[in-house]
């Protein structure tokens, strides 16, 4: 067994591919040190992560962005190198010299950028103690590592949802020193459930300035030790690969290139009240907001699988709102009776530089409608209660010459809504009950609003 032993730390060492997917079972047995890797560099698709500069082939081939791979067992107590390269490019993206500590458990984190921008952190490699430790029955244990790519400090609030829905805020602070990343911030959560994540990104400006954004991290298995690593860029407008996300880790991957869970920041949405005499009280996802009928909502970042009580009544989407958008959310009586419903539509509107309006139907009872401004153009035709116009919006011209909006119907009389617009409209919303209280919410691109009743 010692021979064995011998031999396989050599190999391991090595390089020679055997042992790259060593268990725990098997990385115990021998007490050996216990290494794997998250690959986290935005703009990076795949890595090579090398053991030792000898090395002809790398222990953790091809690590894709976002992924992470199992545990490759190696000598305790010695000194290593970690080297990051491209694909069948030889040369040195980054490199750590460690020396493994006996028995214990490593995870290597490879992120930052390969071309990094102004005020952004390269290529890095960082080692963070993996020792697992057992949280007790029925919990999980949550570790939150600061890699941004800004190196800003990042506050993590973590809500402990218990079975009986009742929640404590767990506060915790990690920050970004240089280019160590400094993390490992242990908290219980408990365990299957959905864990709502409010990170807030904390800029040095003058102002100061902090953000916050919402995640959700899918529901986590009891008794497991999971880390979230915070990547991309805590500066607003950049691109696609550089938004700030989470990586949710698994506790063990038994194989290489195991994709990890990627949260997308949450999507944002507003909520236009469009029920004839409800209440105002508005609960969405555990926030209260106060939307009076005809009204609109401040924009908030809502889950991925929205639902929304209004007084009593509660309404929920057959289908689940895309990350890292924003939508419009009508509340609207349910057509078909009893109760409420809801309708969202995702909202590009904000991107034109010209003056685009999108018309919704959310008049119960109201049949199909023609939509347009007086004197022109048309919004939309022939749309049903839940439909609206074309997703790129109606080119308006002339703003200053609108004077009302007009909602007709095959063998119906012409609504007509007075009204004045801005170059700011954004929406026109026919909300209420057709038989009687009745009007239009006129949505600006600030997602202020106005309302006008029918003449």
């Amino acid at each position: 067994m010692r021979v064995l032993t011998a031999i396989l730390g050599s190999c391991l060492v090595a390089l020679a591919a055997c042992g790259g997917n060593d268990d725990d079972l098997g990385d115990d047995t021998i007490k050996r040190a216990q290494v794997r890797v998250v690959q986290a560099v935005v703009d990076a698709p795949v890595l090579d992560v090398y053991v030792t500069t000898a090395a002809r082939l790398p222990a953790f081939p091809r690590v894709a962005s976002g992924a992470g791979t199992g545990r490759v067992g190696l000598d305790q107590d010695a000194n290593y190198q970690f080297i990051a390269r491209v694909p069948g490019d030889p040369t040195i993206l980054a490199q750590l010299d460690i020396r493994l500590p006996a028995q214990a458990r490593q995870l290597i984190l490879v992120s930052g950028a390969i071309n990094p921008g102004p005020g952004e952190q390269p290529i890095t490699i960082t080692a963070f103690n993996d020792d697992r430790i057992d949280p007790g029955a029925g919990k999980t244990l949550l570790r939150v590592v600061n890699a941004t790519l800004t190196g800003t400090t990042v506050d993590a609030s973590l809500v402990d949802l218990r079975p009986d829905g009742t929640g404590r805020l767990v506060e915790t602070t990690v920050a970004f020193a240089g280019l160590a990343y400094v993390g490992g911030v242990d908290t219980e959560v408990a365990a299957n459930r959905p864990l709502p994540v409010a990170v807030a990104i904390t800029r040095s400006a003058e102002p100061l300035v902090v953000e916050t954004t919402q995640f959700t991290v899918p529901a986590l298995p009891p008794a497991s030790d999971v880390t979230i690593v915070v990547i991309g860029s805590t500066e607003p407008e950049v691109d696609g690969v550089r938004t700030l996300r989470l990586l949710a880790v698994p506790e063990v991957s038994p194989a290489n290139t195991t994709p990890l869970t990627s949260v997308q920041q949450n999507p944002f949405a507003v909520f236009v009240n469009g029920v004839p005499g409800s209440e105002p009280s508005l609960v969405v996802d555990g926030t209260a907001l106060e939307v009076p009928y005809s009204t609109v909502s401040p924009l908030i970042q809502v889950p991925t699988a929205l639902s929304a009580t209004l007084g009593t009544q509660t309404a929920s989407l057959d289908g689940a709102l895309d990350p890292a958008s924003t939508y419009l959310v009508v509340l609207a009586r349910d057509p078909l009776g009893g109760g409420i419903t809801m309708y969202a539509y995702r909202d590009v509107l904000a991107d034109s530089v010209e003056t685009r309006v999108r018309a919704i139907n959310a008049t119960a009872g109201a049949g199909a409608r023609d939509i347009m401004f007086d004197p022109a153009p048309v919004l939309g035709t022939d749309l049903v209660v839940g439909a609206a116009s074309s997703g790129a919006g109606t080119l308006i011209t002339d703003p200053a010459a609108i004077t009302a909006v007009l909602a007709t119907r095959a063998a119906a009389t012409t609504l007509t809504y007075t009204t004045s617009i801005t170059a700011a409209a954004r929406y026109v919303v026919l909300i209420g009950d057709a038989a009687a209280d009745h009007g239009a919410v006129i949505v600006n691109q600030d997602w202020s609003a106005s309302f006008v009743a029918a003449d």
